[in-house]
């Protein structure tokens, strides 16, 4: 019975010396002992954009910029979207836009709205059609844009940009038609 005793005062002696601080110490003598800890936090405003390249592709968020290094120039490319017109069917299908800018860094790049596709999360796909100029060069000095249109049902999808047959980014996004 001894023994029982004495491994169970050394197991609580043992487990005592593992609570972290002295006995009856609260928050505030911790802080005091350790110091105060800082918390991360985001930054404020727009993400910095991130890079991506023929051999280097993107997933990302829709609205986040990326740095985009193609053979003939560099830009951020951003998109937004797919913004629809109010007055649409709740829950049902409804037509938006998406936008995709380039801002040119150096050289030039090129948007092809033949080089942006979006799936559904079922994989359909969700068919775009230029809303204005099939096409855009943003080259140093001058921005381009796109404004490509589709028929978006509630759920997640992801817009694809290639070039030359490789994925340089693809954005995520949700759509409710509320």
């Amino acid at each position: 019975m001894r023994r029982i005793v004495a491994g169970l005062l050394l197991v609580a002696g043992l487990l005592a010396g593992c609570a972290g601080g002295p006995a009856g110490e609260d928050a505030a003598d911790t802080v005091r002992r350790l110091g105060r800890v800082p918390v991360p936090s985001a930054e404020p405003g727009p993400p910095a954009p991130v890079a991506a390249s023929l051999g280097k592709p993107q997933l990302i968020a829709m609205g986040a910029p990326v740095r985009v290094s193609l053979p003939g120039g560099e830009a951020v490319v951003t998109t937004t979207g797919p913004d629809a017109p109010g007055g649409q069917r709740p829950g049902g299908p409804a037509r938006g836009a998406i936008e995709i800018t380039a801002a040119p860094g150096s050289g030039e790049v090129r948007l092809d709205a033949a080089d942006f596709d979006v799936r559904d999360d079922s994989g359909a796909n969700v068919p775009l059609v230029p809303d204005g100029p099939a096409d855009a060069e943003a080259t140093t000095g001058r921005p381009g844009a796109l404004r490509l249109v589709g028929t978006f049902r509630d759920g997640q999808a992801r817009i694809a940009w290639r070039q030359d047959g490789h994925v340089v980014a693809m954005w995520v996004f949700s759509v409710e038609n509320d």
